[in-house]
């Protein structure tokens, strides 16, 4: 690369910009590795683009600094730090001294870099004016009060404020590529803009931290915030208008290290979609309206945040609408509006919850209520009240598959019988973008080029579709709920009843065109979308569920999964076989090292890695062999492989499979009863041991656990186990 800017000499009147360009020029350096030369060659240092002290900034003018191209970053009792780009500038060195009566000390920055951070930090109108001026603000945004009163802060203040000029440029332009939410926070002292597009975010512009903390004050003007609190989050909302269209913005703020983070929530109430448009399979729509069919019971929409849930219940009381049923909501917030409907929002401060407001609705002789969530034991009693007294509940829930929705009702307290009643249907659902039907350029991986599409902004996806799993509440299905039958037998009935796995339904998505198969893997993963690894499950010609085989620890070829009881409730495939043993005189595979006569064999279960390490170091100490792993996902594929262990320790909050889901599975299987399982915990809850005990753990252990105490369970642990009887 180029040599140094050593031998470079100014012409006479040349500006200092132009002395940088003809040397990163002439020396085929970049402006950054200039500075480094210049450095280099005074002795100095470069500037590491840390933010400026507050007290150095103030030690000089604002005009002094720009006028001379200095920026103070730090000072002390003798010194004060400052980034300039011309470290022979003997008259700034001069002035500082007599200034601040400090001895200056130079650090070097490229001159653009010095009048970016100089406007950022004295003149920070005059930076978002600079940034609101490049930007094409056509759009006219009309903020409107929260008695729907507009006034018109577009026309008017385009002309009046930057800031605003940059606040209504943000939220055209999010509204114009489709966005979901809008983050505006902060990286390395850069104020960045994100958008959130068929839910991946995309960064979208950078400027100075400065003005991004006047946008910010900006969002929070508009959501009825206070400006002057940046120490507590804050929660506001309002309703503007773009283009002749009207948008509810749910705004959010968090304080952060010395700054703040906004995020706005951009709901179009008037966009609430059909059934029809809500692009479900033909499988999913017909299970689904069956299920929408029943006038009492309780109706279930689950998956994780962002997932579709509200916008599906939308499209069903869009169905359910007419003029002889009373259709009463209770959300927070209200995102769509339905004519005919009485939607009520949930605002705790006025002690309007979703239990209060439940109990209200009851009261105004409704036919249809949706539920906006059910989170607590109140809530869940009320729906099921509701649901047994004649009236049809919408509701969602967050789990991560139907069947979870079951333990999670349950979990919050209710009574299994009431569930099997109440409990008409669940819908699992799930997003995966679409793949762009414009698109001229290549899906991402491809190494052909081709011009970057407009619509899709180059990813190769655009809009979303969803992938949905509907299980009805049958008979069968209502009897294992009521026997607190494990998850395995109820996923057995569920796919009897026509139920496909989400999985599944993705996977047909993929084999139409849809989605692609590397969309589903970043939605999935390597879960099959109900609660049971890959592992465990298989997808039959139909979309089913098929059981896969299990393998006896004995034998070595069972696993740690139930058999059918009756070999046409399920479909199955022949067991693969195990690998032949080792003789006793050779070193033995993983599943023969816990045979009679060698040491107890464990496996640690527990997603944090140093509590996960500090158990296993503990256990070896004693001459216990050890397996950890991290996931228990991991711990059934260990299991199902044919290793073998006496005991197992496992976490109970973990993700994708946790430690009572493992417990679970474990039990379910007679090979499984056999095995000790002891469950750990951060939790507080005395239910939870309550839960656990009765779900069939050994024990059960609280952190932080002395390691005295945590070896004496073990050793008793093992002591009761088969374990106990044999001959070291």
């Amino acid at each position: 690369m180029g040599g140094d800017a050593r031998g470079l000499e100014p012409a006479p009147d040349e500006g200092l910009e132009s002395i940088w360009q003809r040397a990163a020029e002439a020396t085929g350096l970049t402006r950054a590795q200039v500075a480094k030369s210049v450095a280099a060659a005074h002795g100095l240092d470069v500037w590491d683009r840390r933010a400026p002290e507050a007290k150095a900034l103030e030690s000089v003018g604002g005009r002094w600094a720009s006028n001379r191209r200095v920026l103070p970053v730090e000072l002390d009792e003798r010194t004060i730090r400052l980034a300039v780009a011309d470290p022979t500038d003997l008259n700034t060195e001069q002035e500082i001294r007599f200034m601040t009566g400090l001895e200056p000390e130079f650090v070097i920055a490229p001159p653009m870099v010095l009048d970016k951070e100089i406007a950022a930090h004295y003149r920070p109108d005059d930076a978002t004016e600079d940034i609101a001026e490049q930007l094409d603000v056509s759009a006219q945004v009309k903020q409107l009060d929260r008695t729907e009163r507009s006034y018109d802060v577009g026309a008017a203040d385009i002309e009046g404020g930057p800031v605003v000029k940059l606040c209504n440029k943000i939220l055209a332009d999010a509204i114009q590529v489709r966005a979901s939410d809008v983050h505006m926070g902060f990286a390395n002292d850069q104020g960045i803009v994100r958008y959130r597009v068929d839910g991946i975010l995309r960064p979208v512009m950078e400027i100075p931290g400065a003005v991004m903390l006047r946008a910010i004050s900006r969002i929070k003007v508009i959501g009825g915030l206070d400006v002057g609190d940046r120490l507590r989050p804050q929660d506001g909302r309002c309703r503007v208008q773009v283009a002749d269209r009207t948008y509810d913005l749910r705004i959010s703020t968090v304080p952060t290290r010395g700054t703040e983070k906004a995020v706005l929530r951009i709901l179009d109430p008037a966009s609430a979609p059909s059934l029809e448009g809500i692009g479900m399979r033909h499988h999913d729509d017909a299970a689904f309206r069956e299920l929408l069919r029943n006038r009492e019971g309780i109706v279930i929409v689950t998956g994780p945040t962002g997932s579709g849930k509200t916008t599906t219940l939308y499209a069903a009381l869009g169905h359910l609408a007419t003029d002889d049923v009373n259709i009463m909501t209770v959300e927070d917030p209200v995102e769509y509006e339905l004519a005919g409907l009485t939607q009520i929002q949930v605002n705790p401060r006025q002690g309007v919850t979703f239990a209060s407001a439940l109990r209200a609705v009851l009261r105004q002789d409704p036919d249809i209520v949706l539920v906006g969530e059910i989170r607590d034991l109140e809530t869940a009693e009320i729906a099921v009240q509701a649901g047994l007294t004649g009236h049809l509940v919408l509701a969602t829930l967050h789990t991560n598959d139907a069947i979870g929705s079951i333990r999670r009702l349950a979990e919050l307290g209710l009574d299994r019988p009431s569930i099997a009643e109440s409990l008409k249907g669940i819908v699992a659902q799930r997003l995966v973008r679409r793949l762009c039907k414009e698109c001229p350029a290549p899906i991402p991986g491809d190494e052909d080029e081709a011009p970057v599409c407009e619509r899709c902004g180059g990813t190769g996806y655009a809009g979303r579709a969803p992938v949905n799993e509907v299980v009805a509440i049958t008979p069968a299905l209502e009897e294992l709920v009521v026997q607190s039958a494990p998850p395995r037998e109820l996923y057995g009935a569920a796919s009897q009843a026509g139920a496909r796995s989400l999985r599944a339904a993705g996977q047909r998505l993929v084999d139409d065109g849809i989605t692609s198969a590397d969309e589903l893997e970043r939605v999935f993963g390597t879960d099959d979308g109900m609660g049971i690894p890959d592992q465990v499950l298989e997808t039959s010609d139909d979309g089913g569920l098929a059981r896969l085989p299990v393998a006896d620890r004995d034998s070595g070829q069972a696993s740690m999964l139930p058999e059918a009881d009756d070999a046409s409730s399920v479909s199955s495939t022949p067991a693969a076989e195990a690998p032949p043993s080792e003789s006793p005189d050779t070193q033995g595979s993983p599943a023969e090292a816990g045979r009679p006569g060698s040491v107890p064999r464990i496996l640690v279960v527990d997603d944090d890695t140093v509590g996960r390490l500090m158990i296993s170091k503990t256990l070896r100490k004693r001459g216990y062999e050890i397996v950890d792993v991290a996931e228990g996902l991991e711990a059934i594929q260990r299991l199902n492989s044919g290793e073998y262990f006496d005991l197992v320790i496992t976490d109970l909050d973990m993700p994708e499979l946790s430690g009572r889901a493992l417990l679970d599975l474990v039990r379910a299987t007679p090979a499984g009863n056999e095995l000790t399982v002891m469950v750990f915990t951060g939790s507080s809850d005395p239910e939870d041991e309550a839960r656990l005990l009765s779900a069939g753990a050994d024990d059960y252990m609280r952190k932080p656990i002395p390691p005295a105490l945590f070896m004496a369970r073990v050793d008793a642990a093992l002591r009761r186990s088969h374990w106990g009887g044999r001959d070291s």
